[in-house]
């Protein structure tokens, strides 16, 4: 879909026990969670073990097009070592809306004469 403008969710439900570790990454780096809330995640219970975790992006614009990511590790042993892991992926794609630009210029015109005006895109 064409979101421009728009507030965007992804959705990831994950399991897991010990509680895993989630995170999302977009074309391979890390989503930055922004102060002003413009770029936001939620992590909600769907019962005891299944979690759903939600990344919100208000006001989508054409840098926020791309691959996310959702990432849940299950970090189970003491040396960290990860025991299990979920990943899945979303692509969005954002589209300008169209602008139409055209100058305008003076027309004259006699009195009771028609004239056309022209509009291009």
């Amino acid at each position: 879909k064409q979101w421009y403008q728009r507030r965007v969710r992804v959705t990831c439900v994950y399991s897991g026990t010990p509680k895993p570790y989630f995170f999302w990454n977009k074309d391979d780096e890390a989503v930055e969670v922004e102060s002003d809330e413009r770029i936001a995640t939620t992590e909600e219970y769907v019962n005891k073990n299944v979690r759903r975790d939600i990344l919100s992006i208000k006001r989508v614009s054409k840098v926020d097009a791309g691959t996310y990511f959702g990432f849940a590790l299950n970090m189970g042993n003491a040396d960290a070592t990860v025991t299990g892991e979920q990943s899945d992926q979303a692509t969005l794609r954002v589209i300008d809306p169209p602008i139409i630009n055209v100058p305008p210029r003076n027309i004259s015109l006699t009195e009771g004469k028609s004239t056309s005006i022209k509009c291009g895109y």
